[in-house]
């Protein structure tokens, strides 16, 4: 599973193949400066890191255009639970505004 910035070469593993469940992972990633209009992070299943996913690839494309005001660094917390669903939250640092979804096991 790999997360990436849209419109960036920006690209990073998050749990690889035979990772298992109920794993937890964090990352802080750099936003885009000149931050682009709008900017989104990408979370897809792949084999391998592309820098264009395919469709049926994307778990989820959270628009963080919001966070760019106010930071250019967005914390995520990525929780494997045991039921397969992924738990995603982002986190602004400065203003501690969160942003949080789940991906359900069946999707990918």
């Amino acid at each position: 599973m790999f997360r990436q910035v849209a419109g960036s070469e920006s690209n990073e593993c998050v749990f690889s193949r035979g990772t298992p469940t109920h794993a937890r992972q964090s990352l802080s990633l750099a936003l885009p400066c000149p931050a682009p209009s709008p900017c989104s992070i990408i979370v897809y299943e792949d084999e391998t890191l592309t820098q264009t996913p395919a469709e049926n690839a994307v778990l989820a494309q959270v628009d963080v255009t919001t966070f760019l005001e106010s930071s250019k660094f967005v914390k995520m917390d990525f929780h494997l639970k045991s039921d397969g669903s992924l738990h995603v939250t982002l986190q602004e640092p400065k203003s501690k505004v969160n942003q949080s979804f789940i991906i359900e096991a069946d999707r990918s």
